[in-house]
């Protein structure tokens, strides 16, 4: 009758070595008395001893252990092992076949998922109809409903979390996570604040820790980012944009790139920076909400917008190679050193601490060099034609044009004089 219980012990045969390893061998889990006593079979290692209590339910023979029920569906190679009716479905769906489930509540909504294996109180608990799931730890991967090809490692790894293609490893790592693609996170709170976000990829205890939304944000050291809220950062090193936070509606949310540790460290808002080496962007003098700009070196800050800095204060000779273009578009350098773009108006040349500097006035059939003080007097100018070249020696004087003689002349401002 139903309810009826008896135990069998099950020993498998241990003298059945294959390639040096012990044979799976197969014993039965449940009889069918409808045909007379017929095994279904599971695997457990050679050598193994099993103690089977089975108890009828009137219409076949199912396994239990002490207060566990061992169920094994034949016809779709599912395995559940959990307090009855608290572990697995509670039929062997045609549709549903490769499923394990061990633990409290664990895999109990499924309907058509298969290939999947969860293990852990309430693990892929609502989940009915994913295929490919892995869910190892409590609460893991427990409000996925539909959501298939997830891998979760450790206790409330992805939890909420109702998407496809994302893998978590950790301690309550990705636990809010709650829609999203293929989203990577490995590391002990990684990622636990994030909601909402594509394609980010996290590695490293408390990364992205307080992320609450954000995209395509690849992240990799410890705490590294840990404040961000915006897209598209880059962040590689020990605490690499760690007091990142930008979530001004409309303004730009990201697109900064920091190597190195601490890269980027003081930065709380600002976008599309770029610091390179360790403790880049990092420091009093390192402008906060930066905007389009670039350090390089170590402990190189940069303090305006639209700034580059390579090196730092040590740094004491900078070595470039090749011919060196400055604000030009063309294709092909002119010369060893091609500046373009200045005004007539701009310093070319400039001595810290004083207010001298040196212009280049240019068109198209001279070059003018001046000295020039900060009251534009101008000391030794010198015009070169395409013919001549003068020096005039009496200032302030007005930018000359002379006529093209093949001789080198020098002028008084008021005649000129052979050499």
């Amino acid at each position: 009758t139903a309810g009826t219980r008896t135990t069998v012990r099950v020993t498998s045969d241990p003298t059945y070595p294959i390639d040096g390893l012990s044979r799976l061998v197969t014993v039965p889990t449940y009889y069918e008395l409808s045909t007379g006593l017929s095994i279904t079979n599971m695997e457990i290692p050679a050598g193994t001893t099993v103690d089977l209590n089975l108890e009828y339910s009137g219409t076949r023979w199912e396994g239990r252990a002490s207060n566990a029920l061992i169920r094994y569906f034949p016809n779709q190679s599912n395995l559940y092992i959990g307090p009855v009716g608290r572990c697995g479905n509670s039929f062997d769906n045609a549709v549903s076949g490769g499923n394990i489930a061990i633990g409290m509540d664990c895999f109990i909504a499924n309907i058509s998922g298969g290939d999947s294996q969860f293990m852990g109180a309430e693990a892929g608990r609502r989940s009915q109809s994913g295929v490919g799931n892995m869910g190892y730890g409590r609460l893991s991967l427990t409000y996925s409903v539909t959501g298939g090809n997830n891998t979760a490692f450790g206790d409330s790894t992805l939890r909420d979390y109702l998407g496809s293609g994302s893998a978590a490893f950790g301690y309550v790592c990705l636990n809010k996570l709650t829609t999203g693609l293929e989203t990577n996170a490995f590391g002990r709170g990684c990622g636990n604040l994030l909601t909402v976000g594509d394609y980010n990829q996290m590695f490293g205890n408390g990364a992205l820790g307080t992320c609450v939304s954000g995209s395509r944000n690849h992240i990799f050291g410890h705490y590294a980012g840990y404040a961000i809220t915006g897209n598209d950062n880059c962040v590689f090193g020990y605490l690499g944009l760690y007091n990142f936070s930008q979530a001004g509606i409309g303004n730009p949310t990201g697109d900064n790139a920091c190597f190195g540790n601490y890269g980027g460290f003081s930065l709380t808002t600002g976008s599309r920076n770029t610091f390179i080496g360790t403790s880049a962007g990092s420091g009093a003098s390192q402008r906060v909400n930066a905007y389009l700009s670039i350090g390089i070196g170590y402990d190189v800050q940069t303090t305006k917008d639209y700034q580059v800095v390579i090196g730092n204060v040590a740094t004491v000779e900078t070595n470039l190679r090749g011919k060196t273009v400055i604000n030009s578009s063309l294709a092909t350098p002119r010369a060893w050193l091609d500046i373009t773009g200045y005004s007539d108006a701009d310093y070319l040349l400039m001595a810290t601490g004083t207010t001298c500097g040196v212009r280049v006035f240019s068109s198209a059939t001279e070059l003018q060099v001046q000295a020039i003080n900060g009251t534009n007097n101008a000391y030794m100018p010198m015009v070169f034609t395409s013919t001549a070249l003068s020096f005039f020696g009496v200032a302030p004087i007005a930018r000359q044009t002379h006529a093209a003689v093949n001789r080198l002349t020098y002028s008084d401002n008021s005649h000129q004089h052979p050499l």
